[in-house]
């Protein structure tokens, strides 16, 4: 296959199956005799339509024969079982076909037959189209993954692009991301870069980083290989030894704890952290779960206590509180994925069985006392801005303390009830409801108000960056709100707009992936550049021919 760089686009497309005059790019080799040309009139991708031509002397009976390797296995016009299910690859003739969403990102092979002075000819080429079929954000870095194994990332506003090949799987976390490539290449890149061959790095399945700029891969053996700054938790060979098993990684701002699959703790990095839980670490045992904010740990265990470590302000003190959590049924913190927000993460929150809701730490929430309790029957999950919790009940209602600026939804025009899921940016909640309406509140100038999505149903999402919101509906159409420069305007992209299938959001911005493979960036400091632009579009380009 040829490389990511390699990658090419004609104008009114011409693609030489073997040169036989006329102008365009061949595919013949250099000194190959030229018997047949074969034109093609478009870039394979949904919706458009691709007529083939030939330029030859003397051919007669023409023949186009279109095979779609639907099954994706590199071989053409076989049948295989996937999932126990019989999938076939598509095979027509025909010198023209308008592309559908089952052709998409599709490996093509072109047979050609014509009868030339008399004399019967037979040739082929393969095609490998270069389209996005997957978006991936870290805080302020995007990433799109093409469908010949090829990825480009940038950091917002079209700086530090990378552009790697033969990509198998992406893993995105806040604050960068990793590849495993196909020749056993673990890739990182973001806050920090680093490529390693060496087979410590193989195998791995998950992929965690943290704001202090340490990075940690969990192998599938249970093991974790770590680096980056050391202070942070980039260094674990102290503790190699413990982490074995291990089922699930949890990161703080500088240390990381890991989850044994005997439900045992480690932790390391920095100990104001949380990366040192010698103080409890007899207690973390028969451990279910692990919340965490930016500089402390909590752990919910399997008789429903819950022990805490970490920086004693934050919520890794408990001790106060120790009798009353009892019977937690859930534990969550009230940390943001905007990293930049004031004291981001400084407190933590338990939903027990009997209907508390219990919260401690720097407790911004309750104007610093120590811990605040509230009776919510129902309390299902909670969600968090800069100021203010909401919680979701079983039924469909939603509980809010903290900053009224904020958290104060009691002169919403409708009732917070039916709903489904809430997303929270820095400083406004939206609400999902079960019947596909969105309800908003909070500060206006980041998305706390209703007059752009009244009117809105059908919607299936809501994804937040850190000022405003995007709605996506079940036709894959989006509706933006908010603050402009990080996205709750969409003019400079709305000419593009079709129909989108993924949605996500960075701090300052959104990028959309459009069922026709097409890409759109919007929000702070996301104009393109031409660089950029022609990596994303869609391409194909010639992967094999018999000549």
């Amino acid at each position: 296959m040829k490389s990511f760089n390699q990658i090419f686009t004609v104008t009114a497309l011409s693609l030489m199956v073997c040169a036989c005059g006329g102008g365009g790019s061949s595919a013949t080799p250099q000194g190959k005799s030229s018997t047949l040309t074969i034109n093609k009139d478009n870039v394979l991708n949904i919706g458009n339509t691709v007529t083939l031509g030939v330029d030859c002397d003397n051919c007669k009976n023409i023949q186009y024969k279109w095979t779609f390797d639907i099954n994706n296995n590199g071989q053409f016009g076989d049948t295989v079982l996937i999932d126990d299910v019989p999938v076939s690859d598509k095979e027509f003739l025909a010198n023209s076909y308008t592309l559908l969403q089952d052709d998409f990102g599709v490996k093509l092979k072109i047979d050609v037959n014509a009868t030339i002075n008399g004399v019967s000819h037979s040739e082929y080429v393969v095609y490998q189209p270069s389209i996005a079929e997957g978006i991936y954000t870290s805080t302020r870095y995007l990433a799109v993954k093409k469908t010949d194994d090829s990825l480009v990332s940038w950091l917002g506003g079209s700086q530090n692009i990378d552009k790697l090949d033969d990509i198998k799987t992406v893993f995105e976390t806040e604050f960068g991301f990793a590849a495993n490539k196909t020749n056993g290449e673990f890739v990182t890149w973001g806050t920090s870069k680093r490529q390693e061959t060496s087979p410590e790095v193989s195998n791995v399945t998950h992929f965690y980083s943290n704001q202090g700029g340490a990075f940690a891969a969990l192998k599938a053996d249970g093991t974790v290989i770590t680096w980056g700054n050391e202070y942070a938790g980039g260094n674990s060979q102290a503790i190699n030894d413990q982490l074995v098993n291990v089922k699930n990684i949890y990161s703080a701002k500088n240390a990381f704890t890991a989850l044994k699959a005997n439900k045992t703790v480690v932790s390391w990095g920095a100990a104001g952290s949380g990366g040192d839980n010698s103080s409890v670490n007899h207690l973390l045992v028969d451990v279910e779960k692990i919340a965490e904010n930016e500089v402390a740990f909590a752990a919910l265990k399997g008789d429903k206590s819950v022990v805490t470590w970490g920086e004693l302000n934050f919520g890794g003190h408990s001790d106060h509180i120790r009798s009353e959590l009892v019977g937690v049924s859930d534990v969550y913190s009230n940390r943001t994925k905007f990293y930049q927000t004031y004291q981001n993460g400084t407190d933590f929150i338990a939903i027990k069985d009997n209907g508390d809701v219990i919260s401690w730490g720097a407790d911004v929430y309750s104007s610093g006392l120590l811990k605040r309790v509230k009776s919510i029957p129902g309390a299902k999950e909670v969600f968090s801005t800069w100021g203010a919790v909401a919680v979701l009940t079983q039924d469909g209602n939603v509980e809010m303390w903290g900053d009224l600026d904020v958290g104060d939804a009691s002169q919403l025009d409708r009732p917070l009830s039916g709903v489904k899921t809430i997303v929270a940016n820095a400083n406004a909640f939206s609400a999902l409801k079960s019947d596909g309406s969105i309800i908003n509140w909070g500060n206006p100038g980041c998305g706390g108000e209703n007059s752009t999505t009244k009117s809105l149903t059908g919607i299936i999402e809501v994804v937040a960056s850190e000022c405003s919101f995007v709605a996506r509906n079940r036709d894959g159409g989006l509706v933006a709100w908010g603050d402009h420069n990080s996205g709750g305007n969409m003019s400079a992209v709305e000419a593009q707009l079709k129909s989108t299938k993924l949605l996500k959001a960075t701090q300052a911005g959104f990028i959309a992936l459009q069922n026709n493979g097409s890409v759109l960036v919007w929000g702070y400091d996301s104009e393109l550049s031409s660089e950029l632009q022609s990596l994303l579009e869609p391409k194909d380009y010639v992967l094999e021919s018999s000549f």
